[in-house]
């Protein structure tokens, strides 16, 4: 996997590693006509072939279920979609699954497609919520408890609201006030599941400080090793014969040097037993690093800003540094701001010291 790399002040060191009102609110916001439930990705919660059971998680996530909301943080291809959609799988509970975009600043957006899920998971074609047109923006908090009474009467408790990619959103979105006031107005049995790479903003400080928010940070979501051998056996099963797919104590060795190489990483430990298969795959090997290449460029990597792009392109040379030395390699004095962004985003940049 290489070494961390990092950044930082001249004590402080980055390193880059690894959402009822009255009758006449409401309206059609969809033609039922034309609406086919399940045919709209945002709206689906994901199902891979290969559910991954993860008791430990399980476990956790079912302590946490008195909670408000619950914060699942972590960097990218750190599983924490794959987590809660086989949590939902497994304890069989209703939900409504958004997944979010940067259109979804506009809060309406997302009021819009809460309704189609509302109506998808109840699968009733009068199921609706009341659209937020310009007169009731100014009123935005009541709007949005109004809406988590009707949520609430569509579909009662044990229920799950999950929004995932919130970090796609600025700190200052509107979506933040109504996570608020939905959290606050939902009855017990409703939890909102947030998926995000960065954690919570200043928005949410008064349901941290009233025990109402838990984070469950990307730490926690690491494999283990049981977790691992788990998954290669749903990963891999049997042989094509019907055959046991290696003996116990092949398949310890592989989880273990995966494990290794990954530090525990979903997606990388994924990644690389799906190349692997009964080879030995070193972590310097030209096929590894290309595959880990391919990743970083595609998940990450193209979709920063230009800013973003260029002080990860100057400091790739090394794997720690100060603000200072960074600045001096790139030329930028906002570079050590920069990562200090990325590592804000759980962006494979890590800060260490203080500053």
């Amino acid at each position: 996997m290489g070494r961390p790399k990092s950044c930082g002040g001249e004590d402080l060191h980055f390193s880059l590693r690894s959402l009822c009102g009255r009758p006449w609110l409401f309206e059609t916001i969809h033609n039922p006509l034309t609406y086919q439930p399940g045919t709209l990705a945002k709206i689906t919660r994901p199902q891979g072939n290969r559910p991954i059971s993860r008791p430990r998680l399980f476990a956790r996530l079912d302590g946490l279920r008195r909670m408000s909301v619950v914060w699942i943080t972590g960097s990218p291809g750190s599983g924490k979609t794959t987590l809660t959609s086989s949590y939902l799988g497994e304890r069989g509970l209703r939900h409504l699954w958004l997944q979010l975009d940067a259109d979804d600043a506009d809060v309406a957006n997302v009021f819009y497609y809460l309704g189609l899920a509302l109506r998808q998971a109840t699968g009733r074609a009068d199921a609706s919520l009341p659209a937020l047109t310009p007169e009731f923006r100014p009123g935005l908090a009541r709007f949005a408890r109004r809406c988590a009474e009707t949520l609430a009467a569509a579909l009662g408790p044990p229920a799950v609201l999950v929004l995932d990619n919130v970090e796609q959103l600025p700190a200052d979105a509107a979506l933040h006030d109504v996570i608020r006031e939905l959290a606050a107005a939902l009855p017990a049995g409703w939890n909102i599941l947030v998926l995000s790479r960065t954690e919570p903003a200043a928005a949410y400080a008064r349901l941290r400080l009233n025990e109402q928010l838990a984070v469950l940070d990307g730490a926690e979501l690491n494999l283990t090793a049981e977790e691992g051998q788990a998954l290669v056996s749903v990963r891999e099963g049997t042989t094509p014969d019907g055959g046991h797919a290696a003996p116990a104590g092949s398949t310890t060795r592989r989880v273990d040097r995966l494990l290794q190489q990954t530090h525990g990483w979903f997606a990388g430990f994924t990644l690389l037993l799906g190349e692997e298969g009964d080879a030995e795959l070193l972590p310097t090997s030209g096929k590894t690093q290309q595959l880990l290449f391919d990743y970083f460029a595609s998940e990450l990597f193209e979709r920063f800003d230009p800013d973003v792009q260029k002080a990860l392109l100057c400091t790739s040379p090394l794997p720690t540094m100060t603000a200072a030395e960074a600045q001096r390699m790139s030329g930028d004095v906002g570079i050590g701001a920069v990562l200090a962004g990325l590592h804000r985003r759980n962006c494979f940049v890590v800060q260490r010291g203080h500053g």
